[in-house]
């Protein structure tokens, strides 16, 4: 069955849902909007000094104990910066 948009209003979250403690344009606040109900995400991009998109609203990246550059760091997944890519949101969200 087709939606029809003339008559839905859409629930987009604003660069995922946050808490104290989940910040935005992360993994768990993308998942957090989705479990809350939200039909979309909005995301920032911003490319690495490898040329990978990540999600990330400013060129400075507020990790959990420093800020980091975003335009001058490789793309790395490790457990501090929590950084998401692009190819990540694509696979969590474009989903049907």
């Amino acid at each position: 069955m087709a939606v029809s948009f003339d008559s839905y209003v859409m629930i987009i979250a604003h660069r995922g849902s946050t808490t104290p403690s989940i910040k935005e344009n992360t993994i768990e606040a993308f998942q957090l909007s989705m479990d809350e109900g939200a039909d979309m995400i909005e995301t920032d991009i911003r490319s690495t000094k490898d040329k990978k998109l990540v999600c990330s609203h400013n060129a400075v990246w507020r990790g959990q104990n420093k800020k980091y550059d975003v335009r001058r760091m490789e793309s790395q997944n490790d457990k501090e910066r929590r950084m998401v890519s692009i190819s990540f949101v694509r696979s969590f969200c474009c989903v049907g």
